[in-house]
């Protein structure tokens, strides 16, 4: 059995993975750079979204754009 693949994201208060997360733990997520995470957004192939002045990215976009599951 493998390990779940968000397990690298901070557990929201009732234990379960974000919805949303930040560029630099999405680039940790794909293991690419933020500045590859800005270019995904860019081009259409992640979406993102700001709450205030940070920018928050879906896990299920991400999760889609490796053929995982959301």
């Amino acid at each position: 059995m493998s390990a779940d693949p968000h397990s690298i994201f901070p557990a929201v208060k009732d234990g379960s993975s974000p919805a949303a997360i930040a560029p630099q733990l999405a680039a940790d997520y794909l293991s690419v750079s933020k500045q590859t995470i800005y270019r995904l957004i860019t081009a259409g192939s992640i979406r993102a979204f700001k709450i205030g002045r940070s920018t928050r990215i879906p896990v299920a976009d991400l999760d889609a754009l490796i053929g995982g599951t959301s």
